[in-house]
């Protein structure tokens, strides 16, 4: 009978672990599936640049699209930006609004309260910026923040790190009465090498300021000019924006092979075959309503490696030949 009892007590143990298993591998691969669903969202345009007068009021529309696989409960809210070191990377700052002159304009939706957006749908968001009379003329920077939970996961009462996600379009609105750009564009910092090798690429990096009460755009070029006076490289500034009483870290434009009405991003970077001599640097740098600043650097090339190649080359040949000399 004892024999009978402990068979009958070890399957009993067995099959409630198999059911646990069961339940836990149901349960943990609908929680995993749930997750795996893929949130997306995406809006346009990507930046908005708005100028208006005191006293006027201007509407700007945001296509918002789920291309996601899930339902999700979005909450737009209109927050302060700015820019982030030499980089001009802006830096959304959520608990900060101090731009109280925009609204949704949309019946069915408002600022700070949650709408459903369907997978595969989209919704238009439509903006309303009134700005007073008595409003300062200066730049506001703005970010259309929209935070989204997907529908289901909250259902289910996740609590993962997936389960949340921002996107946000950036706002560069400029109240002005004239329209007038109210400062000037500079060169905070040009950085390159003194001296460089003769087979060494040269690597520039150039540094604008805003100074005054609006953004602007940098024009200008970086050329590179060799001893006899002819320009070997000449780079136009790609036309960035450069926000009120910011640095940003300018880029060098190159035509887009794919669309000749845009142009690409690229690092000043000049890598000839060789080089050699003294070589000048200038850099013109303006906005659309001032005229070029202009400064010029100077750098030499010179034979360093083929000189350390040599050097190297001669002591060796005198530790072979010292090593090899026959003794008297």
């Amino acid at each position: 009978m004892a024999k009978r009892y402990r068979y009958t007590s070890r399957t009993q143990t067995i099959i409630v672990v198999l059911i646990m298993a069961i339940v836990f591998f149901v349960y943990s691969t609908k929680i995993q599936a749930q997750i795996n669903q893929r949130t997306s969202l995406s809006i346009t345009p990507p930046l908005s640049e708005i100028m208006i007068k005191p006293g006027k009021s201007i509407t700007q529309a945001f296509t918002v699209k789920n291309e996601g696989t899930v339902d999700l409960e979005v909450t737009p809210s209109i927050v302060d930006f700015s820019p982030e070191g030499e980089s001009g990377h802006p830096i959304v700052l959520p608990n900060n609004r101090s731009f109280p002159f925009a609204q949704l304009q949309n019946l069915d939706k408002a600022l700070d309260k949650p709408f459903v957006l369907q997978k595969g749908t989209s919704e238009q968001l439509v903006v309303r910026i009134a700005v007073p009379e008595q409003a300062e003329e200066k730049d506001y920077y703005q970010t259309l923040l929209l935070s989204t939970k997907p529908i289901n996961l909250a259902e289910l009462g996740s609590s993962t790190s997936t389960s949340y996600a921002t996107i946000g379009v950036h706002m560069l609105i400029s109240v002005s009465k004239t329209g007038m750009d109210l400062g000037s564009l500079n060169i905070q910092a040009f950085r390159y090498p003194k001296i460089v090798d003769v087979f060494s690429p040269v690597v520039m990096e150039l540094v604008a300021k805003k100074n005054g009460k609006t953004y602007t755009k940098a024009h200008g070029e970086v050329s590179i000019t060799s001893f006899t006076g002819t320009v070997v490289k000449l780079f136009p500034i790609l036309p960035e924006n450069v926000l009120a009483g910011s640095m940003r870290r300018l880029h060098a434009s190159l035509p887009d092979p794919e669309d000749n009405k845009n142009a690409l991003s690229a690092e000043f970077e000049y890598r000839p075959i060789v080089l050699f001599g003294p070589y000048t640097i200038t850099v013109k740098l303006f906005s659309e309503q001032q005229q070029p600043e202009e400064r010029n650097y100077s750098f030499v090339a010179l034979p360093i490696s083929p000189a350390l190649f040599l050097g190297a080359l001669y002591i060796t040949i005198r530790i072979v030949r010292k090593k090899t000399k026959p003794r008297m």
